[in-house]
């Protein structure tokens, strides 16, 4: 009786730990469950909000970033568009600038058959510079008593800085025409060779054409105008071009006034362009 009754008091207590481990692990599992859904219901949060995205491919959440305040939305319009306009505000281009001593450039025309006058301060205009030449004969006379001749004028808004060169070219011989361009020629060589690069073909083609061009190269405007012969009562195949050439104003030119404040800006703030 004493064995019988350890042994049911034995089945009893291996009764109840098994009965307390089922309940534990029902628990666990239960728990278990739960963060599973939990998690999954996250993901689902996450993926619907800017908080946060899915990998693809990986099941990983990974955090996103909201976007920042737009800096520029308490200005007006039109400052905004000036702003954000990917243009350059004042574009500085690689710009043709002769690096020398106006003076030099008169004193080269020598060498190629074209006297020049001294550079010296312009009488016609307040503050500018020139140099020029007289009528330069080209070649022999005709019968007639044509004579080709050459013009060159250089000016300049100050002492040392170029901005214009006029060459202005008569054909009165038209059998001395091709001498003349060649004088042309050379005259705008001596400008190119003071640079350092050669003149676009594009002129060449106009001058030996004795035809009209406009070409726009490294900020320089060159205009090659031929005269019409009826406006000026010349006779038949006679070639009157002028070869004009306006120089950029160089490094530099985005001045000092185009950092002054928006007209937005409180106009009270002290800066050193403002207008006083």
């Amino acid at each position: 009786m004493r064995s019988s009754h350890i042994s049911d008091e034995t089945g009893k207590h291996a009764w109840s730990i098994w009965e307390g481990n089922r309940h534990r692990q029902a628990a666990v599992a239960a728990a278990l469950a739960v963060a599973v859904v939990a998690s999954i219901a996250a993901g689902w949060w996450l993926a619907g909000t800017d908080e946060g995205s899915e990998v693809p491919g990986t099941g990983i959440s990974e955090k996103r970033v909201r976007p920042a305040p737009d800096p520029l939305a308490g200005l007006p319009e039109d400052a905004r568009k000036r702003l954000t306009d990917p243009a350059p505000d004042k574009p500085d281009l690689f710009k043709l600038v002769y690096g020398g001593h106006p003076r030099d450039l008169c004193a080269a025309f020598e060498g190629v058959g074209v006297p020049m006058s001294a550079w010296t301060p312009d009488p016609l205009r307040d503050g500018g510079w020139q140099c020029s030449s007289e009528l330069v004969a080209v070649g022999k006379e005709n019968g007639q008593g044509g004579q080709s001749t050459i013009f060159v004028s250089l000016r300049g808004a100050s002492e040392d800085r170029l901005g214009f060169l006029r060459v202005k070219l008569n054909g009165d011989n038209p059998d001395t025409l091709s001498e003349a361009k060649a004088a042309t020629r050379e005259v705008l060589d001596q400008v190119a060779g003071r640079y350092g690069w050669e003149w676009p073909s594009a002129l060449y083609d106009a001058l030996s054409g004795a035809r009209s061009a406009e070409i726009a190269v490294r900020g320089a405007e060159i205009k090659v105008r031929r005269e019409r012969s009826d406006l000026v009562n010349d006779g038949k195949g006679i070639v009157r071009l002028n070869v004009v050439i306006d120089f950029p104003h160089g490094a530099g030119s985005a001045r000092g006034e185009n950092f002054t404040p928006f007209d937005w800006e409180d106009g009270e703030r002290d800066t050193p362009f403002a207008d006083k």
